[in-house]
């Protein structure tokens, strides 16, 4: 039996990728833009950050995909209980990832969960980082219901599939994985 398990390579890319990404989400934490100067969500700038961490999202997308696909292909994706979980949780980000790669601007509340999650990946077994990025997730769950992103499609489409992103996390802790 083949056993999947390129844990190294995603390893790798959280140990490298972490600090800048949350140097970012932490820039557009303290220094977002000045909502009442757009009419409209299309309207809001693109800006360098946003850019940089669409690549990042990018390949964090590629491997969730990537991913799946191998366990199904070697029936692992049921295994155990940590593997449907796991399974779910990459099925989960994956709707997350896409909406907020479609997103012009990524609001630092928004944006840092995703980039937290490397954090956790790269510094595994640690239950206050995974409190700190559940915290993370439900502020950014929260945002999305307030002014500007509640009236605003595309982040409402991020609302909803953050749902099921809080609901795979939720197990994770339920049943430490």
């Amino acid at each position: 039996l083949i056993r999947w398990n390129v844990f190294w390579m995603w390893d790798a890319y959280n140990r490298y990728t972490m600090i800048p990404m949350n140097l970012l989400s932490f820039y557009k934490l303290c220094y977002p833009i000045d909502f009442s100067k757009f009419e409209r969500a299309k309207d809001f700038p693109l800006l360098l950050e946003d850019k940089l961490l669409r690549f990042f999202y990018f390949f964090i997308g590629l491997y969730y995909a990537f991913d799946i696909v191998m366990r199904y292909l070697l029936k692992q994706l049921t295994s155990t209980s940590c593997d449907i979980i796991s399974t779910f949780h990459h099925i989960a980000s994956l709707p997350v990832i896409y909406s907020m790669y479609r997103l012009n601007y990524l609001p630092g509340v928004i944006s840092l969960p995703c980039t937290f999650h490397a954090v956790i990946c790269a510094i595994r077994n640690s239950p206050i980082l995974d409190y700190i990025y559940t915290i993370f997730l439900l502020f950014c769950q929260y945002a999305t219901f307030q002014q500007p992103f509640a009236k605003i499609k595309e982040y409402r489409r991020l609302r909803k599939t953050l749902w099921f992103l809080l609901t795979s996390v939720f197990l994770m802790g339920l049943y430490s994985c």
